[in-house]
């Protein structure tokens, strides 16, 4: 009977998979999300969720579902070797080695990005929105009560640029 609410999907699998191997939990939904999202980017399983703006950054229904409707206990569960084997549904299941060398290369900046929500929203208006002019990326982050570092450029935009997820050439002042 408890099995049976631990049902996954292929890309619910899929999507467990690539945030252990990136080494975040459940237990933190923001950065579950931008991770997914950034993953996207880099074209670790593109169109896995769709997300779109909301006022306060992107937003996805179904990553919401995903990381908010597995029980608080799951983790827990699964530190248990035995409940491991029995309630562990990515047990057997592997990323190729494409995927898992694109997780390797973005890793780095998953793990010490101060402020992942402000990457991947800043990503989403510059690649979704269109938004190209560097001031006005600014204003509409802070139109949406986004906290803005005072380095701004260095900390996000050639964050965004080093790691292949925006081209510099696209942007302007």
């Amino acid at each position: 009977l408890i099995f049976s609410y631990f049902l996954m999907n292929k890309k619910d699998i899929a999507t467990k998979l690539i945030l252990d191997e990136f080494g975040v939990g459940f237990e933190d939904y923001q950065r579950c999300k931008n991770t997914i999202y950034l993953a996207q980017v880099k074209g670790i399983c593109p169109n896995l969720f769709s997300f779109r703006w909301y006022v306060k950054g992107i937003y996805s229904s179904a990553s919401d579902d995903f990381t908010t409707q597995l029980p608080d206990t799951y983790n827990e569960i699964l530190s248990n070797e035995i409940s491991k084997e029995i309630f562990d549904e990515t047990a057997g299941w592997h990323l190729d080695k494409e995927t898992s060398e694109k997780i390797k290369e973005l890793k780095p900046l998953i793990n010490s990005a101060k402020d992942l929500g402000l990457l991947a929203s800043t990503h989403f208006l510059i690649d979704r929105s269109r938004i190209k002019s560097k001031r006005e990326i600014l204003k509409t982050l802070k139109e949406f009560k986004h906290t803005i570092p005072d380095n701004f450029e260095l900390e996000i935009i050639s964050h965004l640029i080093q790691y292949d997820l925006v081209k510099e050439q696209e942007l302007t002042n």
